[in-house]
């Protein structure tokens, strides 16, 4: 299903043939969904798909493919005071005060937040795709390796796909930024793949990297982690004999990861409330209080607030600006 790559072109003719009498809609619609690949370019893209669904539709998506690019919102006013009553939430082992750390906290949730798209997946229930195809939707630059590094994480932390592939575009950086780091995976190994049968991970990196490789395979914690399921396969060209191979993994400029989860149930958890992590652009990151915060503002906001009025809102992003000037949007305060 063909959507546009802008939405204000979308395509109203689509599916126009469910239109012509009622009986071939009632008929054709509940093959039509799971049966469909439904491309969105950015992740407001996603929410607006995901939003014009019913519940029921949502856990019949299948397949979904993503010019990935963050999302914005501004959650809090200046003068909310709910900010300071927000629960606490994550570990408890803090490397600077409270006191200091609540104050930076505070100041930086009036700012716009953004979130990449493990974070807006953990918005819709029931979501339970086959296939999740994700793209770096910025058009290069120096952010490319942190928008595919931090959009990766997120997905990592997140529900919602049976099979995720990911292609990282270089552009005028290395492809990723830490990806090649036991601490990356660790978390997500022991809750989120170990405790289920016939999990796998695939990840192409460039030959540049295979000290990298070398220094993890022969990190003691990662053999133990991993058990021999994530294959790390340097500078490999495609196999056409690969049943996977209808999926463009020999791209130019793209550096390609594929996991499947196996056993594990995928499925949004209606009752579950994980953190939704919004992007952070200072490299010591803030407290895991700031995280919970936002979160459930983010959350708030769209238990209360319809899509459309979402979008008219003082500080609302669509992530646009990021196709166009590179990325530079969400992190220019990054370095």
């Amino acid at each position: 299903m063909g959507r546009r790559p802008y939405r204000r072109l979308i395509n109203k003719d689509a599916l126009a043939i469910l239109r012509v009498c009622r009986l071939v809609y009632q008929e054709a619609e509940p093959l039509a969904i799971p049966n469909l690949e439904i491309k969105c370019n950015g992740n407001a893209d996603v929410i607006d798909l995901l939003s014009k669904m019913s519940p029921v539709q949502i856990t019949q998506l299948r397949n979904l493919r993503v010019w990935q690019f963050a999302v914005g919102f501004k959650l809090f006013s200046g003068d909310d005071d709910s900010q300071s009553d927000a629960p606490e939430g994550g570990r408890e082992d803090m490397s600077i005060s409270d006191d200091d750390d609540d104050d930076d906290d505070d100041s930086a949730t009036e700012a716009v937040q953004y979130f990449h798209l493990g974070a807006v997946l953990g918005l819709f229930p029931g979501l339970q795709l086959d296939l999740l195809r994700v793209h770096c939707g910025v058009g290069g630059g120096p952010y490319t390796a942190i928008h595919n590094s931090h959009c990766f994480q997120s997905l990592l932390e997140a529900d919602g796909y049976q099979r995720l592939w990911m292609d990282a575009t270089t552009g005028d950086s290395e492809p990723w930024d830490d990806i090649l780091s036991l601490e990356t995976w660790h978390d997500s190994i022991i809750t989120r793949f170990r405790p289920y049968s016939h999990w796998r991970v695939r990840l192409n990196v460039p030959s540049y990297a295979d000290d990298l490789v070398d220094g993890l395979q022969q990190n003691k914690e990662w053999e133990s982690l991993q058990a021999g399921r994530i294959d790390l396969v340097v500078n490999e060209d495609s196999d056409e004999s690969d049943g996977d191979s209808d999926l463009d993994t020999d791209c130019e400029g793209t550096v390609g990861i594929v996991i499947d989860r196996g056993d594990a149930d995928v499925a949004v958890k209606r009752d579950d409330s994980p953190v939704l992590r919004c992007v952070y652009v200072d490299r010591n990151g803030p407290s895991p209080r700031f995280y919970k915060k936002v979160s459930d503002a983010l959350r708030k906001l769209f238990r209360e607030n319809s899509w459309e009025a979402i979008k008219a809102m003082d500080g609302f992003y669509d992530g646009a600006a990021d196709c166009d000037s590179e990325g530079g949007t969400v992190y220019a305060d990054y370095w």
